[in-house]
């Protein structure tokens, strides 16, 4: 135990193998659900796969993982060649593995190699083959990735916004004046706003939306401006799909279960 307060606390533990060194320091703070896991890596070792494997109590394990724009559940029980050949499967910044009343997810915004195994799961940390690069994640580095504890499963514990939330950072900047509002509001936080940019024509603001859990939802989206017309578009912003407002700051909008939406808003 290096930390021990009331506030947060962190344990170390020191790894050796053969001439490499991994250090990792795991940390909980009062005021967060997550488990942070920081890791110190000094690899020397080639033709090496280092994965971080955690073991539960559950009997019969669901695993979900994030792809782009949404989720897909994979087995955990490798029954078929092909199933026993992936012996890891790719996700974008989480997984989550669920008894179905209990479970825990791993958010990891820099590795996104991720194995199940009944009850147990792992994290890819490196890989040093020898082909087709040689010095493949050899040398000294750091990396953090989260364990998040939760009820239910990964839509009941919201995992998608706590994710979003662990790997997002924060940062200030001078303002030439006070603002009373945010730029873009989402209530309740069951949408996720992956991108609010210069429209591709230059014409206006491209906001983009997607909803990432099975059930329908409705949202209340304010803008700290008003919008002359708020269009909804295709992806690549070609196709008009119909006027959503006009003259307003404030939308409603609802989501099908995984649907994406695209606004084109004109000032």
């Amino acid at each position: 135990v290096v930390i021990s307060g009331p506030l947060l606390s962190c344990v170390e533990v020191l790894r050796e193998y053969s001439a490499s060194r991994v250090n990792q320091l795991i940390c909980v703070e009062k005021s967060s659900p997550l488990v942070k896991i920081k890791t110190t890596i000094n690899w020397r070792d080639k033709n090496t796969l280092v994965k971080h494997w955690f073991k539960t109590a559950f009997k019969l394990m669901r695993a979900f993982y994030e792809v782009p724009f949404g989720v897909v559940e994979r087995p955990t029980k490798m029954e078929t060649p092909w199933e026993k050949a992936r012996f890891e499967v790719p996700a974008v910044s989480w997984a989550d593995f669920t008894s179905g009343d209990l479970g825990v997810a791993i958010i990891s915004p820099s590795r996104h190699g991720y194995s199940a195994r009944g009850g147990d799961f792992s994290l890819s940390l490196l890989r040093s083959p020898m082909f087709p690069n040689p010095w493949s994640d050899l040398g000294e580095y750091e990396l953090t990735y989260y364990l998040y504890p939760h009820i239910g499963d990964y839509e009941i514990a919201e995992v998608p916004r706590v994710a979003l939330e662990a790997t997002t950072d924060v940062y200030t900047s001078q303002a030439d004046r006070e603002l009373d509002s945010s730029l873009i509001m989402v209530h309740p936080p069951r949408v996720i706003l992956s991108a609010f940019k210069r429209s591709e024509d230059g014409e206006g603001y491209i906001i983009r939306l997607y909803n990432p859990y099975s059930k329908e939802t409705t949202v209340k989206i304010t803008l700290g401006f008003n919008a002359k017309y708020i269009y909804e578009t295709d992806i690549p912003e070609l196709e008009v799909l119909g006027v959503v407002g006009s003259y307003v700051n404030t939308l409603f909008l609802k989501f099908k279960p995984f649907e994406i939406k695209t606004l084109k808003v004109l000032t």
